[in-house]
């Protein structure tokens, strides 16, 4: 089943600070913004893409986002 685009943001979020996970911060995430083109995540503060990206693929692995979400 596919998430809101707030759902998979927010599941974004979730696993950039889970401390289990390898590189995890208390202080990255991800905000969701809307554009002409569609939904996409913007970093935080000093968020570390690549990280985010790992984050992002495991969440789509999980279950994308309907509309699609576009990775930072």
């Amino acid at each position: 089943m596919a998430r809101t685009p707030q759902e998979f943001a927010d599941r974004v979020n979730e696993l950039a600070i889970d401390p289990a996970r390898p590189g995890s911060q208390p202080h990255y995430g991800v905000e969701l913004a809307r554009e002409p083109y569609g939904y996409v995540l913007k970093l935080l503060g000093e968020t570390n893409r690549d990280f985010i990206r790992e984050c992002y693929a495991i969440a789509y692995y999980e279950s994308p986002a309907h509309p699609t979400v576009l990775r930072p």
